[in-house]
């Protein structure tokens, strides 16, 4: 598990890396012998993806003629540091592994091609064909689908004395649970403190506003004051944790974190992360909606999120073997009998149908609320701006700032908000 630090130091460095792209020259690779496809293939991963990802692509070349696949996986920490280097260099591999973090920055500059028309999504699930899609043309295929959701221990609510809620829950009910989870058992808390950057969407989606928009920053100072100050109520109550144990929480792997540990009864977590918590805490944890304003699941305004997704390069001398490898990743039965969920449930619901009942149960639970909230899910996040990595830590240092009573929601919202402004380009 990369801790967010890690990830907004790594975004940093490479976004810099990347501003030689467009100065970079040769191809990503060669031809190969007469008649044969050579590709390079390069994404993150731990030692499950990779195997995964390796017996994918050895099943790909044997049901392939005239086509070879290099595989070169890496991980999380030096993986931009290293792509950057690649496509300052000219020397991209022709597959890529791409997140929605750096989709808009490597997309704008040239460095991917237009995946539009290239690779069959009709049987995607509503709003994930189009998750790197960019006023100049669609740089990545959906890998997999994800979708917040809060997780809720039952043992832990069941030691507090507290009913399980459900799915119409307002964020004032939350604050309630939470408190009366915290008092009844001492050293438990309700959560940890919802101050991040992906509670401050829903908050701010569900009062139709978002972080981003094509034009810029999605909101305003004010609407994020209320999110600062619902965090810090929460703080101050007690039903949270203060604010030195929230760093130190947010700094550890997500096994350790207090809700692996069965220190907290709920978390705000992705879709597909259940199956590794219901492992570290031993429980079948609920999938329950996050609160609303107004305490209707149906405008909870939820969304589904692409895990990652599959780029091509636009110096690749194999264009439409590159497409093709894609197009088999996303939509071929082996794939999927494969891949399986370790990247997320497939897109394509054809083959989510397909694998379902050869999953483990924690990896079908993720699928049926995936499901149950097909017809609420509101519109897709954009992807992010150019300038994001540097927004991520200026809502981190606002939190601490909040947290630590150094701002109050007004001061340290502004603060956040203007320097937001700043670093953002449309």
């Amino acid at each position: 598990m990369t801790t967010r630090r890690a990830f907004l130091t790594a975004a940093a460095t490479a976004a810099g890396a990347l501003g030689l792209a467009a100065c970079g020259g040769g191809s990503s690779s060669g031809s190969g012998s007469a008649g044969t496809s050579s590709l390079r293939f390069i994404w993150w991963g731990n030692a499950v993806r990779n195997q995964a990802t390796t017996k994918a692509i050895d099943a790909y070349v044997a049901a392939t003629s005239g086509v070879s696949i290099k595989g070169e996986p890496g991980e999380w920490g030096s993986y931009w540091d290293k792509l950057a280097t690649m496509t300052a260099g000219g020397d991209m591999p022709d597959v890529v592994q791409m997140d929605m973090a750096y989709v808009r920055d490597y997309g704008t500059r040239g460095a991917l091609l237009d995946v539009a028309g290239n690779v069959d999504t009709s049987r995607f699930a509503k709003g994930t064909a189009d998750a790197a899609k960019l006023a100049k043309g669609t740089f990545g295929v959906n890998a997999g689908v994800n979708a917040m959701t809060y997780l809720a221990n039952p043992a832990v609510l069941q030691q507090a004395g507290v009913a399980l809620p459900t799915d119409d829950w307002t964020w004032e009910k939350y604050a309630e649970i939470l408190l009366a989870v915290s008092k009844a058992v001492p050293g438990t808390y309700g959560a940890a403190n919802p101050a991040n950057a992906n509670n401050l969407e829903l908050w701010l989606r569900q009062s139709g506003k978002s972080t981003y928009t094509d034009a810029g920053l999605g909101f305003a100072a004010d609407d994020v004051a209320s999110f600062f100050t619902y965090c810090l109520e929460l703080q101050e109550s007690g039903a949270v944790p203060p604010a030195s144990l929230t760093v130190e929480d947010a700094s550890k792997p997500l096994e350790q974190m207090l809700f692996a540990t069965g220190k907290a009864a709920f978390t705000l977590n992705w879709s597909n992360q259940v199956t590794v918590l219901d492992k570290a805490t031993g429980q079948d944890l609920v999938m329950l909606r996050p609160p609303s304003k107004a305490g209707d699941p149906a405008k909870a305004q939820l969304f589904y999120k692409a895990s990652m997704l599959w780029s091509v390069s636009s110096k690749t001398k194999n264009k439409a073997a590159a497409f093709a490898f894609i197009d088999w990743l996303v939509n071929a039965p082996e794939a999927a009998s494969i891949l399986l969920a370790e990247r997320g449930a497939p897109a394509n619901t054809g083959r989510r149908a397909q694998i379902e009942s050869g999953l483990g149960a924690s990896d079908r639970k993720s699928f049926a609320y995936l499901a149950t909230i097909e017809n609420e899910v509101g519109d897709p996040l954009i992807a992010p701006l150019i300038g994001s990595s540097t927004v991520s830590k200026a809502l981190e240092r606002s939190i601490n700032d909040l947290l630590f009573k150094r701002e109050t929601p007004e001061s340290a919202a502004k603060k956040f908000f203007d320097e937001a402004q700043s670093s953002i380009k449309v």
